[in-house]
């Protein structure tokens, strides 16, 4: 069988500029499944219920996720403009052994799997989604010395999960995750196709 394809994205603006990830990967030779939990901040950033609201998503609440089908060069066209969020680059893996249906069920899932800070947020998710497919863990930089600092400290810290106890973890921040992620860059400025499929179509 051919080696597929999975993709890390990245603005590298969100959140206060530490960043927000999204996932991609193909389903068949120039297919591919893709999509985001974008989990926008709809109140300013000053007011802190807000803030303390946007820190976790119990599961069934709202994420803006999204998802859409299409072949290599649509998926990125629709990264680079939206819908919520216009993602700046990627990276990309080579997995031997997909693992296809099941990472399209993990992402789905996530539509309704709420959001967390501390152990469900965008870089949780993309790399939970990446796992199943088939991407090995130290290509996704788990072995990193960031990975490792934050697991060091949230067994020391109290680190509450969105269940209250002990069991979260201390985010990792986007930006520096994508750094460390040992695949192929692509910045999607330089994609100037206009995507075949709406914001509108791409859920479910």
């Amino acid at each position: 069988m051919a080696e597929r394809e999975a993709l890390v994205f990245i603005n590298f603006e969100q959140a206060l500029r530490f960043g927000h990830v999204a996932w991609g990967f193909a389903v068949d030779d120039d297919e591919y499944f893709f999509g985001s939990t974008d989990h926008l901040l709809k109140e300013p950033m000053w007011y802190l219920p807000a803030l303390w609201r946007y820190s976790h998503v119990p599961p069934g609440g709202n994420v803006d996720f999204w998802c859409g089908r299409g072949p290599r060069d649509e998926m990125l066209a629709a990264m680079a403009a939206g819908p919520h969020i216009r993602y700046h680059a990627c990276k990309s893996f080579l997995v031997e052994t997909a693992n296809v249906e099941a990472a399209v069920s993990q992402a789905k899932a996530l539509e309704f799997g709420g959001w967390s800070l501390f152990g469900n947020n965008c870089v949780d998710q993309a790399a939970a989604v990446l796992v199943t497919y088939g991407v090995a863990e130290q290509v996704l930089a788990f072995d990193s010395a960031l990975h490792q600092l934050a697991r060091g400290l949230s067994s020391t810290l109290p680190v509450m999960s969105s269940s209250g106890s002990r069991s979260g973890t201390l985010p990792i921040p986007p930006v520096q995750w994508f750094d460390a992620l040992k695949g192929t860059r692509q910045d999607l400025v330089k994609v100037q196709l206009v995507p075949k499929i709406s914001a509108g179509s791409m859920n479910g």
